[in-house]
């Protein structure tokens, strides 16, 4: 399973994100673009190779036709958002549109929420003896029964 996400995660968030990135991206190297390439792959650093490291999975492997549908599926969603992050030439001032502000604070916000919420998980996968079924505890959870997807939403809303 870790070896599944690793692949599938790495290679289209990644690697082709980074290669079409720098490749197709005729402004790859101004600052904005710079700064949303670097949100995406922290993103899926996380996503990819530090969660399924650390994350514990009820199952020891999964059926190989799983990271093949995501790698296909991810790799168009990630050509086309590293072909515009990498084209696109914002003007000048973008760092005071309320858009940009706002985006930005919400993807980051997202992500400690994601982030939160899986360490929480995690720690409670660990903390089990047996298969039991242990309801997660936390603020976020007494608000919000899946908060980790809540922030994965909110921080794709936000680079939206």
């Amino acid at each position: 399973v870790r070896l599944a996400y690793l692949l599938s995660g790495t290679f289209s968030g990644i690697v082709l994100f980074t290669i079409t990135y720098f490749v197709s991206g005729q402004y790859f190297d101004q600052p904005y673009n710079i700064l949303f390439y670097c949100l995406f792959i922290v993103h899926y650093i996380h996503r990819s190779v530090i969660h399924p490291l650390v994350a514990r999975y009820s199952l020891p492997t999964v059926g190989i036709w799983i990271p093949v549908a995501t790698i296909l599926a991810n790799s168009l969603y990630h050509y086309t958002n590293a072909e515009f992050v990498g084209s696109v030439l914002y003007c000048a001032g973008y760092a005071y549109d309320p858009r940009f502000i706002l985006g930005l604070v919400l993807f980051i916000l997202g992500f400690a929420i994601n982030r939160t919420a899986d360490v929480q998980l995690i720690c409670l996968r660990r903390s089990k003896k047996d298969d039991s079924y242990l309801i997660p505890k936390g603020p976020l959870f007494y608000l919000i029964s899946c908060p980790n997807y809540f922030g994965e939403g909110l921080q794709w809303f936000g680079w939206t």
